[in-house]
């Protein structure tokens, strides 16, 4: 922000923040064949050397790879051979005991979970179309790979909206209406109807409850 004399004005200049992206390990995909870094874990398989957080980097930019981490996959339907592969490929960087093997996969599964859910979060809008979802496919994310992974999450918000029983006023507005505009005027006011009437029955209701609890609260003062 700056101060211009000649008008006595405060003007804002819009400067946008640079971010930084996720780290991509490039001295680590550098290294030497047969070069590799020395990772300790404790009973449970845990890292916990100081070369660990090397060691959960790099598994994040593999996470983030769909060469090696289909994102559009839940993990536990990965097959167990691209699994091992991943595995073979990150003892080619890092001296890992076997012990770590268990800890590893998990923490796989929850890198390409949270992966999904943030590329779904920034980039899919489900009030678009299918093609224009596509069409929005985000760079670090491979075509195919972006495709499956739209027709899936619309697969399963389908899945969700069948699950959830229509209430009476969905079924009413369904039976007298056309694509979310009623046929006649006959049939927009018997919606508009029974919306009131749903209504006052709803604040009936609770009318009904609030006297209860008071006739109970009066009744309590009394003993």
């Amino acid at each position: 922000m700056y101060i211009c004399t000649s008008c006595s004005l405060f003007v804002v200049r819009n400067v946008r923040k640079r971010v930084r992206g996720p780290t991509r390990m490039p001295k680590v995909w550098a290294q030497e064949k047969g070069d590799r870094i020395p990772i300790l874990v404790n009973e449970h398989g845990q890292p916990i050397n100081d070369k660990s957080s090397q060691l959960t980097h790099f598994m994040g930019t593999l996470s983030r790879s769909g060469k090696y981490c289909p994102i559009y996959k839940p993990w536990n339907k990965v097959k167990a051979a691209k699994k091992e592969a991943l595995l073979a490929l990150l003892k080619t960087k890092f001296d890992i005991p076997e012990a770590a093997k268990g800890w590893i996969l998990q923490s796989f599964g929850r890198k390409v979970k949270n992966w999904r859910a943030r590329v779904k979060e920034l980039y899919h809008d489900p009030s678009l179309s299918l093609k224009e979802q596509i069409s929005s496919r985000p760079k670090q994310v491979q075509k195919k790979q972006w495709k499956k992974l739209v027709k899936y999450w619309n697969k399963e918000k389908s899945k969700a909206s069948k699950g959830q029983d229509p209430s009476r006023l969905e079924m009413f507005r369904a039976c007298f209406s056309k694509d979310g505009t009623t046929k006649n005027l006959e049939a927009s006011n018997a919606i508009v109807n029974n919306m009131l009437i749903y209504s006052y029955t709803y604040f009936f209701y609770v009318f009904l409850m609030l006297l209860k609890i008071h006739t109970l609260f009066l009744l309590l003062c009394l003993i």
